[in-house]
């Protein structure tokens, strides 16, 4: 039985072209973006038509919005992305931090768990959420045949997860055996779901192109991982018992789709779901092409059409010989 997923938020991405005049003076031309939108004439006048969602909506609500732009302050963004190295400093302070971890140089880390404490914050509240979803392949067989090989680098892998989705403002939901599930709360749901999109690149990176090289110098066959992102409905909630263990957890098919989606993923790339693909920014959605999951694929969209799923390569072929 096939089952039905909503996606029906707005997103609004704007084109700014700058210009230097003679004089030295600097204009910005802002309009929505033309790869996204198509102008058409509505009943009540001029409307946009979002070509990724099939929403359509006053053309007057993006001039507003690039009103709001334009009356900010100098130095005031609307919002303040994390800032992320640049992927050769990350690579490099990634490859410093594992090669200290295998030499035994580095300092063994205490407990702690400030994704926990992020979430008890937002319990209660009904959010959009972008999750990515990660998973070790082939993990039964080796911990069947080396034990201690898989152990080693399943504690190296979630490392990196937890490492690279921190600087992305990432929240680890939960540790699910040799995978995890990082989520990236709104209020501001395009911004989670781009964020949410480059970080899940971005452990994709570091796996294969520092991770398994750095691994294999030690004696450590290298991993391969399914990355899957996808948004939608989310709630924090405090499960379990407090005689035991009590902790927040994010319920909702968020989750859940993220983890779906992983499923029918493949190495060396990221796949994602309908509703974030509609949601990315035109820049992101262009690195994307149609997958095909298999037949046994039993979800729809609103519009009761196969709930779509898109794919990127993050690693070149060259980098994986």
């Amino acid at each position: 039985m096939a089952t039905k997923l909503r996606s029906d938020l707005l997103r609004i991405d704007i084109q700014t072209e700058t210009d230097v005049l003679s004089d030295g003076t600097r204009t910005f031309t802002m309009r929505p973006h033309p790869d996204r939108y198509e102008q058409i004439k509505g009943e009540e006048g001029w409307e946009l038509h979002d070509r990724q969602t099939g929403h359509t909506f006053p053309a007057k609500v993006s001039r507003e919005i690039m009103q709001l732009i334009a009356d900010k302050s100098p130095g005031l963004p609307l919002h303040c992305p994390p800032q992320v190295p640049e992927p050769a400093e990350l690579f490099a302070e990634r490859g410093r931090a594992i090669k200290a971890i295998l030499d035994g140089s580095a300092e063994p880390e205490g407990l702690s768990d400030p994704s926990s404490a992020a979430l008890v914050e937002l319990a209660g509240q009904d959010l959009t959420f972008a999750v990515v979803c990660v998973d070790l392949i082939e993990s039964t067989a080796l911990q069947a045949e080396h034990p201690d090989q898989y152990n080693r680098l399943v504690q190296l892998l979630l490392g990196e997860v937890g490492a690279v989705s921190s600087l992305f403002g990432g929240l680890v939901i939960k540790h699910t055996g040799d995978g995890a599930l990082v989520g990236f709360p709104g209020p501001i749901f395009c911004v989670a779901a781009d964020t949410a999109f480059d970080a899940a690149s971005a452990i994709v990176a570091v796996v294969y192109m520092v991770l398994n090289p750095i691994v294999q110098k030690f004696g450590l066959p290298p991993m391969g991982i399914r990355v899957g992102v996808d948004a939608n409905e989310a709630q924090v909630q405090t499960v379990g018992h407090a005689s035991n263990r009590r902790a927040p957890d994010v319920l909702g098919i968020a989750v859940s789709m993220a983890a779906k989606v992983e499923g029918r993923g493949a190495p060396e790339e990221v796949w994602v779901g309908q509703y974030l693909q509609e949601i990315l920014h035109v820049s992101r959605q262009e690195l994307l092409s149609l997958a095909s999951p298999s037949a046994d694929w039993g979800f729809v969209d609103r519009f009761d059409d196969p709930y779509r799923l898109y794919r990127t390569r993050v690693i070149p072929p060259r980098a994986t010989r």
